[in-house]
């Protein structure tokens, strides 16, 4: 973004991180414009996923998972595994914490989603890591 009204930097700070040469703010955000030119937030950028020479959004892992009828929350995410790909975790809050195996979540991800999309690690939590604000604190879950 850039305009009159952004910001010219952090208050004691004097990197120009986040700006371009032409005083171009980024901000990180994700986000598509419709035929009406309305915006919507789609995530960040920094929590895109990198596998096979593309970049994936989360989003389109976890709302296929949370249809699952066991499944309360879920968070997918990249953990790197070499500078080319990197393996996809799904974080998953079950509904019923007994009754929800990895096997299960497996064999419902190859069955809803292509290839590409599948996770190779599922982790179960009581609850999703957040900060004050109520948004997913990613790193805690690497």
């Amino acid at each position: 973004i850039r305009g009159k009204n952004v910001m010219l930097g952090y208050l004691g700070e004097y990197s120009n991180d986040g700006y371009n040469e032409n005083v171009w703010f980024s901000t990180g955000d994700l986000v598509k414009q419709d035929i009406d030119g309305y915006f919507y937030f789609e995530g960040r950028k920094s929590d895109l996923i990198y596998r096979y020479g593309y970049y994936i959004n989360p989003k389109s892992i976890e709302s296929v998972i949370i249809k699952h009828s066991k499944v309360e929350e879920v968070i997918a995410l990249g953990l790197d595994i070499n500078n080319l790909n990197q393996n996809i975790k799904v974080c998953i809050v079950p509904k019923d914490k007994k009754n929800l195996t990895q096997e299960e979540i497996f064999k419902y991800c190859k069955e809803k989603l292509p290839k590409y999309l599948q996770p190779e690690i599922v982790e179960f939590y009581d609850n999703i890591p957040r900060n004050s604000l109520g948004k997913v604190v990613r790193n805690l879950l690497n």
